[in-house]
Order: C-alpha cells, then structure tokens, then sequence
C-alpha cells in the first residue's frame, strides 16, 4: 500500500514537472516567434522611412499603419511603438562629414514600457522631425527622446505617418501618429495639422507640398 501511494506521489511529481518544462519551451518559443514578428514590422518601418528617402522628388509621403496588438500561442501581446530620431554627425569613408540623423524604431511591452522586445534603425543624412500629438496640436519631440504610439488607446493611434521634403536641396523627415477610423478621425486630418505646425516651427516654405 506504501509502495502504491509512493508510486501516485511520483507520477504526481513526474506530471507536474513535465508539465512545468512544456509550459517553459512553449513560453519561450512564444518569446521567440513574438520577437520574430516584431522585428520583421520593424524592419519593414526602417526599410520604408529609408525607401522614401532615396528618390529625388521634392515631396512624398507614406501611411504606414501598424498591429493592434500581437498574437503569440493564442495569448495577445499589447505593446507600444517608440519612435526616436537623434541628431549625429554622419562619417564616411573618404574623410568627409554630414550633419544626419538616426532614425529608431523599437517594439516595448505594455505593461513594463522599460522593457524592449526589438528594435530597427538606420542613418541618414536628411533631418529627421518628430512630431507628438499634444493637447490640440502637435508638438516636436527633442532629438534623443522618443514618440510613443499606443495603439491600445482611445483615440488609438494606428498609424505611423512618414512626409519627405526637400527644402534648399536638404531632405527632411517627418514622422508622427495618425488615428485612421473615419472620415472625422482620419490621418488626412492629422497630416494637415502637423503641416501647419511646421509652418509654424519652421516657416512657410516648409508646409507640406504633397
């Protein structure tokens, strides 16, 4: 009879910690698939924002819209998406130097917003601006700080707007959220506000030509 209840204990044991080892592999093979899939998002950001900056035409501009949320093994991820634009000096290799800009994208976990999952970036000699939305308007963000885009909000901010410019033969970026829900919330509406903002920022010449 000991030798039986013994036996039920074991088995109890052996259930449990195999249990616990296919709840581990299963957890982080989500992990992995999840940043996966973060990364090819971010890639595709970087690989775009780069794209429209290659062609020499005088406007363009690109709506980028971006995941609700993830999935990984039926369980949802919410997160947010930082955007972060630093000024640097770009160096190449015959010497010569350019004022540009690192453009970063990053995927954080929303509920430790400290906690990076992946990130994407590139150089590039164009001015990158940031724009937040702010009470009414929107606003610059400093180079070195970063524009977080929830797409879990409210007024969800679903899509990422890029508008290229080249002003005096300099390529400026524009980056900054849009909400795309209806005719009355749409990134349409959110492009000509951010347009009169630069107007304001950085004079006339600079409002949006496309």
């Amino acid at each position: 009879m000991m030798g039986f209840t013994l036996s039920k204990i074991n088995l109890l044991i052996l259930v449990t910690a195999l249990f616990s080892i296919v709840s581990f592999f299963a957890f982080n093979l989500g992990a992995v698939f999840l940043v996966q899939e973060t990364q090819r998002d971010l890639t595709k950001y970087s690989k775009t924002a780069e794209s429209l900056l290659n062609p020499a035409t005088v406007c363009d501009s690109k709506p980028m819209p971006i995941p609700s949320k993830y999935f990984t093994f039926g369980t949802e991820f919410l997160y947010t998406l930082k955007i972060t634009a630093i000024q640097e000096t770009l160096q190449y290799a015959d010497g010569s130097s350019v004022n540009g800009t690192r453009l970063i994208f990053a995927v954080s976990d929303k509920k430790n917003d400290n906690q990076i999952l992946s990130s994407s970036s590139f150089a590039t000699n164009a001015l990158v601006h940031v724009y937040a939305r702010g009470t009414g308007t929107f606003q610059l963000i400093p180079s070195g700080e970063a524009l977080t885009l929830n797409p879990q909000a409210i007024v969800p901010e679903n899509t990422l707007y890029l508008v290229k410019q080249t002003v005096e033969g300099k390529q400026h970026l524009y980056v900054f959220p849009c909400t795309e829900v209806s005719s009355s919330l749409s990134c349409a509406l959110d492009k000509q506000a951010v347009s009169a903002q630069v107007k304001t920022d950085q004079g006339d010449k600079y409002a949006f030509k496309c």
